[in-house]
């Protein structure tokens, strides 16, 4: 079975993280927390409320190849909240975490970080769940 036709090409991940961004932009603030990883996919849930169990986004990874990440975060929904990694940060993971070639590093920004400090996922597929509010 060819695994390439199972691969996300970069405009589908791209139009993935846009929509992300898209929906957290529109709320004042947004707390992530990991949900979920059986160390081969990871859940990670967007929260209005974090003394609710009730979440309002479910983010997705699949295939993963590394994760430095929290367990919790908080983010300032005026800019992105989800990148793609820039080339320098890919080749310093890629050294670092020996990620294959097929796999997209997505960068989390978190609320009142530098420039210099992100959290990181390396994965073959991303998919987001909107849930109702």
């Amino acid at each position: 079975m060819n695994e390439q036709r199972f691969l996300m090409n970069e405009t589908e991940v791209i139009q993935v993280v846009e929509s992300i961004n898209e929906y957290v932009s529109k709320e004042l603030w947004m707390d992530f927390d990991v949900a979920l990883s059986n160390g081969w996919d990871l859940t990670i849930i967007g929260r209005l409320d974090n003394t609710l169990q009730e979440a309002n986004i479910e983010i997705t990874f699949e295939q993963m190849s590394f994760v430095s990440i929290p367990f919790g975060w908080k983010t300032d929904t005026l800019s992105c909240v989800i990148q793609l990694s820039n080339q320098k940060e890919i080749e310093e993971l890629s050294n670092n975490f020996e990620v294959e070639i097929g796999n997209y590093i997505f960068k989390f920004i978190a609320d009142d970080f530098n420039d210099e400090k992100y959290y990181f996922v390396g994965a073959k597929k991303i998919a987001c769940l909107l849930l109702d509010k």
